[in-house]
């Protein structure tokens, strides 16, 4: 997301990442409207039509649920619904696919995301009707984060299990071993092979709590050469026990870092002079240090 103690010998390994296929499973379905006209570039495949939506275009939000999307961290009942009357903050990870075109049941065009969560998340939403409010406000939020359109409040939720067919998409995960690792998702093809370099002692704290002031910060400076870029990311109260919670997702001017240790780090990499070659991008985790240290060529 502690006080200095004696560090034992450290070890590191390399954690390869591999491709697997992630097919969601139907949950409820969310519907908006965009609030200004907006040019949408889906990210994949690359290249893609660009598309021009007017204003009060309608787009429709599949929520549903597959792994290996993380879950979000246990917190207490209380903290929950508090983070529900949006009072304190519980993040809460997932996968948002590219737009794709559809039409409404009047024939009229229309746009269609997936927004993945945790299966452990289904039950809930479907019994506590304040808690799917809040999923849906999650995951709208989350389209406009990925797409940067600008989605209404106002919000219905059709009988629907899901607007058209959820189809796999690509997620990478790591490679099993024997040793902790950290759990890179990715939606968009386009994210690195990321390794990771874990050097830590073994902890045993407690799974932390969400506290809206734990909030990574980041910093960036040019490597010597010129040839890219270092960046350096705080990781306040990581402990191993958070990695198979922990999602990162790098893109060419963005950078997500999510795990129940801390508020998730959502930020724009637009103060960079260029944009990140992200297919050869490098990742260390240094959790003794609470660090995680990217580095990345320029595109």
């Amino acid at each position: 997301m502690f006080n200095p103690q004696p560090r034992p010998p450290t070890f590191s390994s390399s954690v390869q990442t591999a491709r697997v296929t992630l097919t969601p499973t139907p949950g409820f379905v969310v519907k908006t409207l965009t609030t200004q006209a907006a040019r949408y570039a889906p990210a994949n495949p690359p290249g893609a039509a660009v598309a021009n939506l007017p204003a009060h275009h309608k787009v429709f939000v599949n929520v549903c649920y597959a792994e290996p999307v993380p879950p979000p961290a246990d917190i207490p009942e209380t903290a929950k619904r508090q983070a529900m009357l949006r009072e304190a903050d519980w993040p809460i990870p997932c996968v948002v696919s590219d737009g794709r075109a559809d039409v409404d049941k009047a024939g009229k065009p229309a746009m269609v995301f997936d927004v993945i969560f945790h299966p452990s998340l289904s039950d809930r939403a479907r019994s506590d009707e304040d808690f799917r409010n809040f999923m849906a406000d999650i995951a709208v939020e989350s389209v406009e984060d990925k797409s940067g359109l600008s989605l209404s409040r106002d919000l219905a939720l059709p009988k629907l299990a899901s607007k058209g067919t959820l189809g796999p998409r690509a997620v990478l995960v790591p490679v099993p071993v024997p040793k902790p690792s950290i759990e890179v998702l990715s939606d968009t093809p386009s994210t690195p092979s990321l390794t990771a370099d874990l050097s830590s002692p073994v902890s045993s704290a407690p799974s932390a709590t969400s506290d809206p002031k734990r909030v990574p910060r980041w910093s960036w400076e040019e490597l010597d050469n010129g040839s890219g870029v270092r960046i350096e990311v705080t990781l306040p109260g990581m402990t191993r026990a958070h990695h198979p919670k922990t999602t990162l997702d790098l893109e060419p001017r963005r950078l997500i870092l999510s795990s129940p240790a801390f508020a998730t780090l959502d930020t724009s990499l637009g103060a960079l002079p260029r944009d990140l070659d992200v297919d050869h991008a490098r990742a260390q985790f240094l959790v003794a240090d609470q660090k995680l240290i990217l580095s990345a060529g320029w595109a």
